[in-house]
C-alpha cells in the first residue's frame, strides 16, 4: 500500500468469525465445515489459533480443537438475495 501499511493477509479460516455456528463433517480423515446463515445448531467457533480453530458442540459438552491441516474444505452456502 502506498501508505507504507501493510494489507493483512488472508488465512485459510479467514472468511469464519468466533460465534459463528458450522455444520461439521469428518470425511475420510479430515473435516469439512459448512457455514450457512439459517443454521442455528451445529458446533460453534470459540476461538482461533494461528493453526488451528476451537469448536464447542451442540450439546455444549465436547469442545473439538481442528488442526488446520485436518480441514478439507469451507463451503458457504449462498442464496438469491430476497
Amino acid at each position: 500500500m502506498s501508505n507504507g501499511q501493510e494489507k493483512p493477509i488472508k488465512s485459510f479460516l479467514s472468511g469464519l468469525g468466533e460465534g459463528q455456528v458450522l455444520m461439521v463433517k469428518e470425511a475420510v480423515g479430515k473435516y469439512e465445515l459448512r457455514v450457512d446463515d439459517d443454521i442455528h445448531i451445529g458446533s460453534t467457533v470459540i476461538e482461533f489459533g494461528t493453526d488451528y480453530i476451537l469448536l464447542d458442540d451442540p450439546s455444549g459438552l465436547f469442545e473439538t480443537r481442528i488442526h488446520v491441516t485436518s480441514i478439507k474444505c469451507v463451503t458457504r452456502l449462498k442464496l438469491p438475495m430476497k
